[in-house]
């Protein structure tokens, strides 16, 4: 598969260029997937999307949060287009019902992810957390997002997003 200046091989082919949550995700599920070798200077999303002449409206950024209430902590990600921001101490934190909703502790988000800063992604979080997608991802044909590793990008049908567990369509999550 060829999207903009990439070419994408089947996940199947190439399982090393997935972080080794999302790899175990991948082969319990019959959902196609497809990777990609890229340059790590360019992960950010619109700098890749930019480089590799890859349409940003077919890109996703995960955001991992932590939020807490009384004595509980819990962490959930969200999934927005590329280059759009969401509304964390507003409506995330509400539709947590968390008294405070801020992004995770890098250190946490690594290790609780098994992913790579700059990389991750929705596909092999940990089964608990709510997941949130952007309804206009979930939407598209393909989404490119992070694979796990910052020294590739992935490729996803938008299908697959909605079908992931604990995740919830959110229209416009991403403002």
């Amino acid at each position: 598969m060829k999207l903009g200046e990439l070419t994408f091989s089947g996940v199947a082919s190439r399982p090393e260029l997935l972080s080794p949550s999302t790899r175990a995700y991948l082969s319990d599920t019959t959902a196609e997937a497809w990777v990609a070798n890229i340059d790590p200077a360019y992960h950010d999303g619109i700098a890749f999307c930019d480089h590799y002449n890859i349409d940003p409206t077919i890109g996703g950024n995960c955001i991992i949060l932590q939020a807490s209430r009384a004595d509980k902590k819990w962490y959930a990600a969200c999934l927005v287009p590329t280059g759009k921001r969401i509304d964390v101490n507003g409506f995330v934190r509400k539709y947590l019902k968390a008294r405070r909703v801020s992004l995770a502790p890098k250190d946490d988000a690594l290790k609780l992810t098994g992913m790579e800063f700059g990389s991750i992604n929705v596909i092999g979080l940990p089964k608990e957390w709510p997941i949130f997608i952007d309804a206009r991802l979930a939407a598209k044909t393909f989404v490119v997002m992070g694979s796990g590793l910052v020294s590739s990008k992935m490729v996803v049908p938008g299908y697959l997003l909605a079908k992931l567990p604990n995740s919830e369509l959110i229209e416009a999550l991403g403002k």
